[in-house]
């Protein structure tokens, strides 16, 4: 790259940048560390967007292209990361959207009643998930309260412990894709179809939530800032 740059071979740099990009899903790290040497900084900002999907220290040897990589620029690294995760978790922190802002379920209607100068805020039964709905297996001790007015509706404790293993997984890999993992999904649905009230309508209704929540994970952390400032690493 550094002769094709010092001969003008500007053909030859971009080939060079389009077989090094090629790299980055599979190597994203190592792909970072080589472009910023480079100085290539829009790789260095797809590689590290793609190295949300792997988790950190996964090999126990040391890539050796990182031994080139400066102390501040790794710190940006690890900082956009840990930004990340806590962006995806806070999806899963704030649970509201999950009673509130169901999209595309057939029936779904908040109803409003005015009465004595309130508003009485109700939700007609077959738009909720059937976590919500079921009355009859084992439900988690935390009711979920979207807000004052509306009724209290408790979750099955399969749904939560659902929940709770996207959350720890998004420790590791701060991206969307983990809700619908089997090793997260799989285990709630086998408790699930236990129940005569769950198993009718457990695998659809959690295959469409884990959707719905892998789209608000990636659009939480898409709105982290740049991972690298490069001005500021020099």
């Amino acid at each position: 790259m550094r002769a094709a740059r010092k001969y003008d071979m500007e053909a030859v740099q971009r080939h060079l940048a389009d077989e090094l990009v090629k790299f980055a899903e599979q190597e994203p790290l190592r792909v970072f560390a080589v472009a910023f040497d480079l100085e290539l900084y829009e790789i260095c900002r797809k590689a590290a967007k793609l190295s949300l999907r792997k988790a950190i220290c996964q090999s126990e040897r040391v890539p050796l292209e990182l031994g080139s990589l400066p102390s501040p620029v790794f710190y940006q690294l690890m900082r956009y990361r840990t930004r990340c995760t806590e962006a995806a978790q806070e999806v899963l922190t704030n649970l509201r959207w999950v009673l509130t802002q169901i999209l595309g379920r057939k029936g779904n209607k908040i109803v409003t009643r005015l009465r004595h100068d309130y508003v009485q805020v109700s939700y007609e039964w077959p738009a909720l998930w059937i976590w919500f709905r079921c009355t009859s297996c084992l439900p988690h001790c935390d009711k979920l309260v979207p807000f004052s007015g509306a009724a209290e509706h408790t979750p099955r404790m399969w749904w939560k412990e659902y929940v709770d293993r996207v959350w720890y997984a998004l420790e590791g890999r701060p991206v969307g894709s983990v809700s619908g993992e089997m090793n997260i999904f799989e285990p709630s649905i086998r408790r699930a179809v236990t129940c005569t009230v769950c198993a009718p309508d457990a695998y659809k209704d959690l295959k469409e939530f884990s959707e719905q929540l892998a789209s608000r994970i990636d659009k939480a952390v898409s709105m982290v800032g740049q991972p690298v400032n490069v001005y500021s690493s020099k």
